[in-house]
């Protein structure tokens, strides 16, 4: 199916993590299969998997992150990149529209606000650090991002609650355009043994799963310490979305890791095309975030948390961290909040005692909170919109 009009869009995001952005890589992929052609300008380095994209609607325009003092800085080779591409937008004579994503990219909205004639999206990656409570004091490049985001035709954010946190922060903010952190693609239903093979788990192994990052953030090491008190036939599997071979974090905790921890590591990341098939082979999903180092990002979490929207869409249950905002789970009986990494063997028991209810609730749970398709049309009509004015 395909949009009555082709637009050109064009996707600044200045981080070399795009593969670790569901929403903003669903927005490109669901666009580029309506028929608008996608120039997505990007970095990368060694650590994180560069994202790809399939679809021929969709360019990449990947700069490397700078490696020698004498290269020119990273940022003003991408402002450089991303003033071709608006000029040759302009010959092409088609409709155009911008999205900024992340901080790094709208902290130069202004330059790239001059040279695209002042309209663009703001797509809001994280909490912006202005909306950090006192006694932070915002920097000069957090009022940056904050005038980016005020100056934008829209913000797309993650859900209402983002929207309303943004807001007070965020004096005159725009108008803002939801889309929940799903990630690209479906699930097929077939639970598969995807990371019993690439483990060497036998096939009845049940895998409780934290797929993501691995470091001081999620509590890992404290999560870890519980692999051995887990129900009969479970196991605990960190999948990473990056490297995390060098990370000062992931090698104190294998220095000191106790002789009970018999938690296992899929240490090699994978295409966001090939993750659904590899989480939906786990049997339980879990989300553990450490409020003290993530702060109110952690209490509003709501629809940003990527991993537990990946989670419900393959219909494992999930396992998180007791925060305000994912009460959703419990309300929606898809999964268990627990306060403490102590608790995570029972709240297993729990889940195990009705697995089959958990798990249709976790489909319901997606599909009622996390689908994302009619925020894709709404994005589309407003960038059509823009662009044709």
């Amino acid at each position: 199916m395909t949009s009555p009009t082709g637009l050109d869009v064009i996707v600044l995001h200045r981080e070399p993590i795009l593969d670790r952005v569901p929403n903003l890589k669903h927005l490109i992929e669901w666009l580029a299969a309506r028929g608008h052609r996608i120039h997505v300008l990007t970095t990368r380095n060694r650590i994180f998997p560069p994202a790809h994209f399939s679809n021929p609607n969709v360019e990449m325009h990947v700069l490397p992150e700078r490696s020698r003092r004498w290269e020119l800085p990273t940022l003003s080779r991408f402002v450089l990149r991303c003033s071709e591409l608006i000029r040759s937008a302009r010959r092409a004579d088609r409709p155009t529209t911008l999205i900024i994503a992340g901080r790094g990219a709208l902290s130069i909205s202004p330059i790239v606000s001059v040279l695209h004639g002042g309209r663009y999206f703001a797509h809001v990656v994280e909490y912006p650090a202005i909306c950090e409570p006192a006694p932070y004091r915002p920097k000069l490049s957090d009022r940056l991002e904050a005038r980016a985001i005020r100056n934008s035709v829209a913000m797309i954010v993650h859900d209402d609650l983002h929207a309303r946190v943004i807001t007070a922060a965020i004096e005159n903010a725009p108008n803002y355009l939801t889309l929940p952190n799903a990630s690209p693609g479906a699930f097929d239903g077939e639970s598969g043994y995807q990371l019993h093979t690439r483990l060497q788990l036998p096939p009845l192994t049940k895998i409780l799963l934290h797929s993501g990052g691995f470091g001081e953030w999620f509590s890992s090491a404290d999560v870890a310490s519980v692999s051995s008190k887990l129900p009969d036939g479970y196991r605990l599997v960190f999948h990473v979305s990056h490297d995390i071979t060098g990370d000062g974090y992931y090698l104190r905790y294998m220095k000191n890791r106790g002789a009970e921890d018999n938690s296992i590591f899929s240490l090699n990341p994978v295409d966001g095309q090939l993750l659904n098939r590899l989480v939906g082979s786990a049997h339980v999903g879990l989300a553990w975030y450490n409020p003290n180092r993530l702060s109110f990002r952690a209490r509003m979490m709501g629809l940003a948390a990527g991993k537990i929207g990946q989670y419900l869409k393959c219909g494992l249950p999930v396992i998180a961290s007791r925060l305000p905002s994912l009460r959703y789970l419990e309300d929606h009986q898809a999964g268990v909040l627990v306060d403490s990494a102590a608790e995570i063997p029972d709240a297993l028991s729990n889940i195990e005692r009705d697995y089959a209810r958990y798990r249709d609730n976790a489909f319901r749970c997606y599909q009622s909170l996390w689908e994302p398709t009619q925020c894709l049309l709404r994005i589309e009509r407003a960038l059509t919109t823009v662009a044709l004015r």
